[in-house]
């Protein structure tokens, strides 16, 4: 049950450190959560691409582990396995691509609503500041900070046009690193 809200992952990761900690007396180490993608989209592998149960668990396993340098990789692998992917298998590595770039930048997560995406940033991001302010510049009114307890950029959906969200904010992020 408690594994719903965290990740897997990330789950296997506390009970590790927690074991370890027991046993060697360790001092617990900062776990990084995994970013939390709030974005409406057709993200899945159709049981008429992958059939076999375990190689479709075996894709959202290494889809969910994916770093975001070799997401390329992957994507070629899945292709040479089981041909060339339906568009809700593209979506869903594009999500997986993504959050993989958040999790290297420290991003706690990114929401893509109908009027305005958020981008929130983790206290140790490694986004550089002078390129969120640039942005920010470049794009005022329409693009925004908002401080708090964490820093949000707060992007109206004007701006990116008819583009698609997640690989404009795959670009933004890179540009930002």
């Amino acid at each position: 049950g408690h594994s719903a809200g965290i990740g897997f992952a990330a789950y296997c990761e506390l009970l590790e450190d927690t074991i370890n900690r027991l046993q060697n007396g360790d001092t617990p180490k900062e776990t990084q959560l995994e970013p939390v993608m709030e974005i409406k989209l057709d993200a899945y592998i159709p049981n008429n691409y992958i059939e076999n149960p375990r190689y479709k668990l075996e894709i959202y396993r290494r889809l969910g582990e994916m770093v975001y340098g070799e997401s390329n990789d992957l994507l070629d692998e899945i292709i040479d396995r089981f041909g060339n992917p339906p568009k809700e298998v593209e979506n869903l590595w594009k999500l997986a691509k993504l959050k993989g770039l958040c999790r290297q930048m420290g991003v706690q997560g990114i929401t893509i609503g109908q009027g305005e995406i958020r981008v929130t940033f983790g206290k140790h991001s490694l986004a550089n500041p002078d390129a969120i302010m640039q942005l920010v510049r470049k794009n005022v009114p329409r693009i925004w900070l908002k401080t708090g307890p964490a820093t949000q950029l707060i992007i109206k959906r004007m701006v990116i046009g008819k583009s698609d969200p997640i690989i404009w904010l795959e670009k933004q992020l890179t540009a930002m690193l």
